[in-house]
C-alpha cells in the first residue's frame, strides 16, 4: 500500500518513481529529486505522494494513508501517481530527446 523512501537529498530517486508506477503511495524525503521533480503532479489538484522530513512526519503520513483515507481516496492517489510516473518513461525521454535535437540535425 505504501512505499517509503528516506534517503535525504537524493539527486533523483528512481525507486520513488518505480514505487509510484507499481501503485504504492509514496512517502519520500522532503528534499532532492522527490521534492523538486518526482512527487509533483502536472495537475495541482492531483496528489501523487507525500513528503516528510522527520520520523514523526513519516509516521504521521503513514497513519494518514492507512487510517485517514478511504480506499477511493487511496486509489485516486495511486492513479495520479502512475500517470505522473509516465513522464519518466523511456518513451517520454526518447520523444523529448528527439524533439530537443531535431533543430540541430536539420
Amino acid at each position: 500500500m505504501i512505499g517509503v523512501h528516506t534517503m535525504w537529498n537524493e539527486h533523483f530517486g528512481i525507486s520513488v518513481v518505480e514505487g509510484m508506477a507499481a501503485g504504492n503511495i509514496m512517502i519520500a524525503s522532503d528534499s532532492g529529486g522527490p521534492k523538486m521533480d518526482i512527487l509533483h503532479s502536472l495537475d495541482p489538484d492531483r496528489v501523487v505522494g507525500f513528503l516528510a522530513d522527520t520520523a514523526e512526519q513519516y509516521a504521521e503520513r503513514m497513519v494518514d494513508v492507512i487510517v485517514g483515507m478511504d480506499a477511493r481516496s487511496r486509489d485516486r492517489i495511486r492513479l495520479a501517481a502512475r500517470d505522473a510516473a509516465l513522464r519518466f518513461s523511456e518513451e517520454h525521454f526518447a520523444q523529448h530527446w528527439c524533439d530537443a535535437i531535431a533543430p540541430l540535425v536539420q
